[in-house]
């Protein structure tokens, strides 16, 4: 849609004017407050050279912090990193070997190295090899094993009440967790 057809364009425009006009006015009986003056910093020539020494420190504190870092550590900070961010880390704590198999490592295995412990990095630059991890399946319990001898009817009812019991809570409430499930 052209702006001459759009009738927002001639609001602003009229909006403005009425700005333009009657602002000054509005300004000196008090009516309109004026713009807020832009707050100016006076930076001498010592504010610069305080600016440029604190980043050379803040440097330093870098590289030192980089180089108490163990190699997990280190490769973790790199899965993590952008990928336009790696090319720049220092991965000086790792050996050459493990530095060549950590660069030549695709996407999915960095997400893999990002979401593991502190003691799997280690087992994988050991091995110089991405541990896929598997989730852990719990044990299932086994199955009871069914008698085929006959009960009696004492049997039966001590049978009945330890389900019962076990199928209810004392309040009468159901059981969430039975442990034979109904």
């Amino acid at each position: 849609m052209p702006k001459i057809l759009n009738p927002v364009w001639y609001l602003n425009g009229f909006t403005s004017f009425l700005y333009i006009a009657f602002g000054p006015i509005l300004r000196l009986m008090g009516l309109m407050k004026s713009e807020p003056r832009i707050p100016h910093d006076d930076t001498t020539a010592d504010d610069v050279a305080a600016a440029a020494q604190e980043a050379v420190a803040q440097a330093e504190a870098l590289e030192e912090l980089g180089k108490l870092m163990t190699p997990a550590e280190v490769v973790r900070a790199y899965a993590h990193s952008v990928a336009e961010d790696r090319p720049s880390m220092d991965l000086s704590v790792l050996t050459e070997q493990q530095q060549d198999w950590l660069l030549s490592r695709g996407d999915v295995d960095l997400i893999f190295l990002a979401n593991e412990t502190d003691a799997g990095l280690d087992r994988s630059l050991n091995a110089l090899k991405v541990f896929w991890r598997q989730p852990r399946r719990e044990e299932p319990e086994p199955t009871p094993v069914l008698s085929t001898t006959r009960m009696s009817e004492e049997e039966k009812a001590l049978f009945i009440r330890a389900r019962y019991r076990e199928l209810w809570l004392p309040d009468g409430s159901p059981n969430p967790h039975p442990k034979y499930g109904g």
